[in-house]
């Protein structure tokens, strides 16, 4: 049985927005359509994410998100666990934009209470703890620093998606801990600020990180038509520079508004697996990935 390990989805916020279930739904994952893959077990890191710029309130609201998602797993505990690789499907928490933090170093206490384990300091724009990938340049604030060192404390992995190249910068020579980047994918092969340069994936690697693939059709190719291949590319191009050991899924489920053709959500990972295995990738480096 093959273990798919998924980096960064935003179930959560939607199953909070929509009041669907999580046994079956219409969004991207649920479990009715992971327990139907009979070949595989599923690690999920599920991220709390908001819209920094239209929601008020962000940790209360980020607070109720988890809350309400914990409360919803707890009806499907036979399957699913929280901090446990015992279940079929395991759930690690995230934090997607530490704007949810409002500023107080107490409240990732509160969130690493409640199971955050994996923390971005920014979405896509500036906040008062670093630069965002889309906003004007700005590094890490002294604020940011302060949160660095409190998540370095309690090994609280730093995802570096979403960040400013000038914080990617000061991230690496400040700070100590555990780096990933959970869902981004490649600038040279599609030249996105979104996407990592050969260079800061070169850094993730001196740091035994990992690197999760991205399903945005606009992280993967500028073109109108995304296919299988285009994932495929930009993996092929992370384990040839940094190896397979490196390179991971990060698929973005229920963050992203499009998918590649012929994927609709979690029951089509085969897809991706069988194309690797097709290319001649062993099976035990497919596994890596």
């Amino acid at each position: 049985m093959m273990i798919i390990f998924d980096a960064h989805n935003d179930l959560p916020s939607s199953i909070y927005k929509t009041k669907e279930n999580f046994f079956s739904n219409s969004h991207h994952i649920d479990l009715l359509r992971m327990k139907q893959s009979l070949n595989h077990s599923f690690i999920l890191c599920c991220a709390i994410f908001m819209n920094e710029r239209k929601v008020k309130n962000l940790f209360l609201q980020g607070s109720n998100i988890l809350d309400t998602f914990k409360d919803h797993l707890r009806l499907y505990q036979n399957d699913v666990g929280l901090l446990t690789f015992q279940k079929p499907v395991s759930i690690i928490f995230s934090i997607e934009g530490g704007s949810v933090f409002e500023g107080k170093l107490k409240n990732l206490d509160v969130f690493y209470k409640k199971g955050v384990r994996l923390v971005s300091l920014t979405w896509n724009y500036n906040n008062e703890l670093a630069g965002g990938c889309l906003d004007t340049a700005q590094g890490l604030t002294p604020l940011g620093r302060k949160f660095l060192k409190k998540m370095e404390q309690k090994s609280i992995v730093l995802d570096v998606s979403h960040i400013s190249d000038q914080s990617f910068d000061e991230i690496f020579s400040f700070y100590k801990g555990k780096v990933i980047a959970s869902h981004s994918n490649v600038r040279k092969l599609c030249p996105h600020r979104r996407n990592l340069t050969d260079e800061q994936m070169l850094k993730i690697q001196q740091r035994f990180g990992v690197i999760g693939i991205n399903l945005y059709p606009k992280f993967l190719g500028n073109r109108k038509k995304v296919i299988i291949d285009d994932v495929i590319m930009h993996i092929e191009y992370i384990a040839g520079l940094i190896g397979v050991l490196r390179v991971g899924f990060g698929f973005d489920f229920e963050g992203v508004d499009e998918l590649p053709e012929g994927i609709r959500g979690i029951q089509d990972v085969d897809k991706i697996i069988n194309r690797l295995l097709q290319l001649n990738y062993s099976y035990q480096d497919v596994e890596k990935i």
